[in-house]
């Protein structure tokens, strides 16, 4: 039985296209908000027979047929996903859409057979947007930090990558800025999702601050601020420790040793000059 009804709908569809006589197309392009309704635009006033509804996916190469409206707001549905999510309401609204999803981003045709036997074709493309929320910066990897020889905790040189990411949101926009500059497009790279950001840091660069704005065509900006620099600490490990106590206890040493070569050339000095 499906098969058939496919098979109805197929034959429908070429009867279609060889009853146009002459037409005209248009097209629009409108936003929608994750689970709000979007009432796709129409731009035919004139009376019609018949509107062929068909959608294409963003990433698909082809059309599936939708539904048909007729005269009286009736409308026939054949897509199962928009079954109770669809309606129609001449001539304020060919077709709604409730509770939106994203996966209803795509290409809407509504072809249009005229009572003169003109048929007019309309898309719309309608993009799906969800709210951008729950950014964060976080650390990937370890830091790699070249100590001082005088303060092992410090860095004379400091290497970071940084991604930041909305936990929420579609086609998001990240800019990275520091210092409320933004920043050369070299030190971005794309690993999975997200911005990423490399760094390569100097001691000068301690007090720089770093920020992360996130925002799509529906959200307001959301900024999440960071200094790298408190990142480049070195952790002192156990056997950090271990080396930094070796060359305190080897110039404690040294230094006594200096000490006592000192005190007896002074007390060999005062011998000989007594003699």
């Amino acid at each position: 039985m499906h098969k058939y009804i496919l098979y109805l709908v197929a034959v429908y569809d070429a009867l279609w296209d060889l009853k146009t006589v002459r037409g005209e197309s248009s097209t629009f392009s409108i936003v929608g908000v994750h689970g709000k309704s979007v009432c796709l635009p129409f731009g035919v006033s004139e009376d019609f027979l018949e509107i062929e509804w068909k959608f294409k996916m963003l990433d698909s190469q082809d059309y599936r047929m939708l539904g048909i409206s007729h005269s009286l707001n009736r409308l026939k549905i054949y897509m199962e996903r928009f079954q109770s999510r669809v309606k129609t309401d001449l001539p304020n609204c060919p077709l709604q859409i409730s509770n939106l999803q994203l996966n209803d981003s795509g290409t809407y045709r509504a072809a249009v057979m005229m009572t003169e036997g003109m048929q007019k074709k309309i898309y719309t493309n309608l993009t799906v947007y969800d709210y951008v929320s729950s950014v964060n910066i976080r650390q990937l990897g370890e830091s790699d930090c070249l100590m001082a020889n005088t303060k092992p905790q410090d860095c004379q040189m400091c290497n970071i990558t940084f991604n930041c990411q909305a936990q929420r949101g579609n086609h998001v926009v990240y800019v990275w800025q520091r210092d409320d500059r933004n920043i050369s497009s070299y030190s971005l790279l794309s690993l999975g999702k997200g911005s990423t950001l490399e760094l390569s840091l100097l001691p000068e660069d301690m007090n720089a601050s770093y920020s992360c704005t996130a925002w799509n065509a529906i959200s307001s900006n959301a900024v999440v601020q960071i200094m790298p620099w408190d990142y480049c600490r070195k952790k002192l490990t156990g056997q950090d420790i271990i080396v930094f106590l070796t060359l305190l206890l080897g110039l404690c040493l040294g230094f006594k040793i200096a000490t006592v070569f000192i005190i007896c050339t002074v007390i060999y000095k005062t011998q000989k000059m007594q003699e």
